[in-house]
This record gives structure tokens, C-alpha cells and sequence, in this order.
């Protein structure tokens, strides 16, 4: 019943400006509307959650559907090694390691680097870094976060 009010006043504001009065009640009914929506939603997320709790833990059709269905989701079928695809799981266990051995390896020899003396930066005293804070510091902090 409050949609079919707030629409009223959609369709009426298009021909007209809404009193106070009326732009008050139909924001109210909003902020109601949105109010039971979120309540429903989590009343749901609630409701499934305890069926899942109820049907998953049993040894139920329902909970080797989830455990099924988590195992083909979580397994690499197949991996593409150059111009072809590797389905064995040595193979594929070989590719995955000798892909992160190689990610995780010491890096290569940089043939190129910055001069930095060309870019002629000063260098910024930074010992006041290691200074401790003083809680006025802190509390000005905190206050310039505007929150």
C-alpha cells in the first residue's frame, strides 16, 4: 500500500509541485519501505542459513549435493602448456610448480637503472621519522579526519 502511495505522489509531482506535508509523508514511506526490505533480506539470509545448518550437517542428499558441487568447483580440470593442455594431474602439478618457482625466483640481472644524480633531487632529511608521537599530535590527527 505505501508503493501504490509513493507512486500517486510520483505521478502528481509531475504535474505539480508536492506540499510539505505530502514530500514528508512520501519521504517517510520510502525510508519505511527501504527499512522492511533490508529486514527481509537479512530475515532470508537468516532463514537459509538455518537450512543449510539443518540439511548440511545430516548426512543428506542436500549435503553431498554442496560437497559435490564445492569439489567441481575447486578442481583444475585441465591447464594450457604452450600450444597444448595438460589434463594428468602430474602434469599439471609440474606446470603449477614450475610457475611459481619461477614467479618466486631471484630476480634478473637489471641491465638498465636511473641515474640519479642527473635528476638532481635533494635528500629529504627524514630522521624526525623516527621521533615518537606526542598525543597531541595524535588528537590533531584524529581531528583533521572530519569524521
Amino acid at each position: 500500500m505505501a508503493q501504490e502511495v509513493i507512486l500517486r505522489f510520483g505521478i502528481a509531482q509531475e504535474s505539480r509541485s508536492l506540499s510539505d506535508a505530502e514530500y514528508r509523508l512520501r519521504a517517510s514511506l520510502k525510508k519505511r519501505i527501504l527499512g522492511w526490505a533490508a529486514i527481509e533480506k537479512a530475515r532470508r539470509r537468516q532463514s537459509s542459513r538455518v537450512t543449510y545448518l539443518r540439511e548440511g550437517d545430516a548426512n543428506t542428499e542436500f549435503f553431498h549435493l554442496k560437497a559435490n558441487a564445492r569439489r567441481r568447483k575447486n578442481f583444475i580440470q585441465c591447464l594450457k602448456n604452450g600450444p597444448g593442455w595438460v589434463v594428468s594431474h602430474q602434469d599439471k602439478q609440474t606446470i603449477v610448480v614450475n610457475h611459481f618457482s619461477n614467479m618466486m625466483a631471484c630476480p634478473h640481472e637489471r641491465t638498465r637503472d636511473f641515474n640519479w644524480d642527473a635528476l638532481q633531487l635533494q635528500n629529504p632529511d627524514l630522521t624526525s621519522l623516527d621521533d615518537p608521537f606526542s598525543e597531541q599530535e595524535i588528537l590533531h590527527a584524529i581531528k583533521q579526519l572530519g569524521v
